[in-house]
């Protein structure tokens, strides 16, 4: 089952996961996460012509069709269809999975890659974010992501290529030199800083 490069067949994929022929208890798993990325009560199969999707708003209690969910939502259905209807030991790449998610969605993304990668399912997560960077090492400080599962690289693109550089991450969540490209950014943007003054 594939959700397309851009997600345009999640909901088909969704359907078919809530549906008879799909395992319970990744079903379980998509609705939790649809509430914890701001579908509550989510809930898709197939309608009258097509497949169809819907979720509860949290505040005002409607039920609502996912196509007028936030953009950040709408994107992680494809990304939650995708990591659950893939079989173990699959590799999977997201691209910047923070885009359009607010920044509590964001320090969420760390949980769902652990239960992600607890089925038997490999990611590979592009990022610019510095606080999806700083929610993975709360999960490893917290024990919710081991650090043997998890590996970070800062790639620097310079003329002639791509240097790719390990980033070291202990068992605390502590990375003892920090990203190269995030300090280069914020120590340009403290120098600018510090001269207006």
């Amino acid at each position: 089952l594939s959700v397309h490069t851009r997600g345009q067949r999640a909901i088909n994929v969704l359907a078919l996961l809530a549906g008879p022929k799909g395992s319970p208890e990744d079903w379980k798993s998509v609705i939790r996460w649809c509430g914890r990325f701001g579908l509550g009560e989510f809930n898709a199969g197939h309608g009258e012509e097509k497949p169809e999707a819907a979720f509860t708003d949290p505040d005002n209690r409607t039920k609502l069709d996912v196509r007028v969910a936030g953009l950040g939502s709408r994107q992680m259905l494809g990304v939650l269809a995708q990591c659950f209807a893939a079989p173990s030991s699959s590799v999977i790449m997201v691209e910047e999975p923070e885009n359009n998610l607010h920044m509590e969605a964001q320090a969420q993304l760390p949980g769902f890659f652990a239960d992600v990668i607890a089925r038997g399912v490999q990611l590979i997560v592009t990022t610019h974010s510095k606080l999806l960077v700083n929610a993975m090492r709360h999960a490893v400080r917290k024990k919710k992501l081991r650090v043997d599962r998890l590996k970070i690289y800062d790639l620097d693109k310079k003329k002639g290529g791509i240097d790719v550089r390990p980033v070291d991450i202990r068992e605390d969540g502590t990375i003892p030199e920090w990203i190269p490209s995030f300090t280069k950014v914020e120590k340009k943007l403290f120098e600018e800083w510090s001269e207006e003054e």
